[in-house]
């Protein structure tokens, strides 16, 4: 039996899978919303015939890959991207590369380029913290068309140079390529219009459990939801999933499996553990440091609770969130 073959959605995961940590700090993808919403509709036939057209100025850009070598920092820089809301055409970064088609690198992040794109003093202390040293952008092409762009990311000053551009390039193409040709797998995930129902998935026995379970969802929700949803979506879910399956590796014994399920209206995520004992909520001091996981849940979903599994043990805590 021939294996499946690749959907868009886990080509692009596996950009951040395979660049980071060998060939960069931290890795973003950045798409055009016309591509990713041809991709969502299943329609097949060179990108070239699909009426997406050259990028032109405004276009808001998506998210579709997102890796950071420090699982903590990672929930922080998504925030920060998305609070940048970029858009083709920007001044900087993946806007400018992907409305020009040519890259850009610096071999040196200059303090005052992070003031020029912060949005505010709160988004200028998270840069700041990420500890960017130097960079390089690329576009990404398929059918002689720019998708969107790669952000390569170095902690180290002075770690990228031509070479890397180059190389970089390179990755750009055979991703922009990679893309393209899994659009075909893409369409037959369900037709056109609809949503697969739900997907399960087990950690796997070596790594962070929590960085794999939000890698997981992140990939997995587009083929889940086939339709627009709020634009922070996904970071409310990164930040449920983080405490479920943080609760679940501290007071549970680890977690089992992580489902996402489309209800009405609304994504549901579930995180299953062996334990019996029901999530606790608590009310920390105001200056207590940890114990608001189950409050921030409650907070950002719709309902949250807890099922117990009466034949084989453990429970499932759930939370759903209104598209």
């Amino acid at each position: 039996m021939q294996p499946a073959a690749p959907t868009w959605f886990s080509v692009a995961a596996g950009v951040g899978d395979r660049l980071v940590p060998d060939h960069a700090d931290w890795v973003l993808l950045h798409v055009r919303t016309r591509v990713l919403d041809l991709v969502r509709s299943g329609r097949q036939g060179p990108l070239a015939r699909s009426g997406v057209g050259d990028p032109e100025a405004g276009e808001p850009l998506s998210i579709v890959t997102l890796r950071h070598h420090d699982p903590d920092l990672e929930v922080a820089l998504r925030g920060l991207v998305v609070a940048l809301a970029p858009r083709v055409g920007d001044p900087y970064g993946s806007g400018r590369v992907t409305l020009t088609g040519r890259s850009r690198f610096a071999s040196q992040v200059d303090p005052a380029h992070l003031r020029a794109i912060a949005t505010d003093e709160h988004n200028l202390a998270l840069l700041q913290r990420l500890d960017l040293g130097s960079a390089v952008i690329v576009p990404v092409r398929a059918d002689g068309m720019t998708l969107g762009a790669l952000n390569l990311v170095h902690s180290d000053r002075g770690a990228v140079d031509e070479h890397e551009l180059a190389t970089a390039e390179d990755v750009g193409r055979r991703i922009g390529a990679a893309l393209d040709t899994s659009r075909s797998a893409t369409a037959r995930l369900a037709p056109a219009g609809t949503a697969a129902a739900s997907r399960s998935w087990r950690p796997p026995a070596d790594g962070n459990p929590v960085a794999a379970a939000r890698a997981w969802v992140r990939r997995t929700l587009p083929e889940v939801v086939h339709r627009r949803v709020r634009p922070d979506l996904a970071e409310d879910l990164d930040i449920v999933v983080s405490e479920l399956a943080g609760n679940a590796l501290r007071h549970a014994g680890g977690v089992a499996r992580v489902g996402l399920e489309l209800r009405p209206g609304a994504v549901r995520v579930t995180v299953v553990d062996d334990d019996e004992r029901a999530p606790v909520v608590r009310h920390p001091d105001r200056d207590g440091e940890s114990g608001r996981g189950i409050l921030l849940v409650g907070a950002l979903s719709s309902a949250w609770s807890t099922d117990h599994d009466l034949r084989h043990g453990g429970k499932h805590v759930w939370a759903e969130l209104a598209l």
